[in-house]
């Protein structure tokens, strides 16, 4: 798809993308956002029209999107509230792994003296 059919494609279908956008986190919606302000200072260095103008669309889309989503008080996917509990699990399971491994490290070790065969016979000498 050239650059002049993914604007129109995107002017065409703005309304349903600002919906969908609404739904992702403050999070993401921001992150995109600057990604596209990097994406549009690349193009403007390579003189890239198309890409530029494309970047554009996709910039108010994004921002439409995040003043929808205040306006309307659209809650975050439900997903978000789990990747969050996950990536929480995630960081528990990493630190008592490293506190395993520590441990075994740094855990006294237990010296095994060599048995004698005659230990009663040594009793006496002490």
């Amino acid at each position: 798809m050239s650059k002049a059919e993914r604007i129109q494609h995107d002017k065409e279908n703005a309304e349903a993308n600002i919906e969908l956008m609404a739904t992702w986190p403050h999070k993401k919606l921001s992150e995109r956002l600057e990604l596209v302000n990097m994406q549009s200072i690349l193009a403007e260095q390579k003189r890239d029209d198309g890409a530029l103008d494309l970047l554009e669309v996709w910039r108010v889309q994004l921002i439409e999107a995040r003043i929808y989503k205040y306006e309307n008080n659209i809650a975050d996917a439900a997903n978000e509230i789990e990747e969050a509990i996950a990536d929480i699990e995630i960081v528990l399971a990493q630190a008592e792994e490293r506190n395993e491994i520590i441990e075994e490290v740094y855990a006294p070790k237990k010296r095994i003296l060599p048995s004698t065969k005659n230990e009663e016979a040594q009793l006496p000498l002490f």
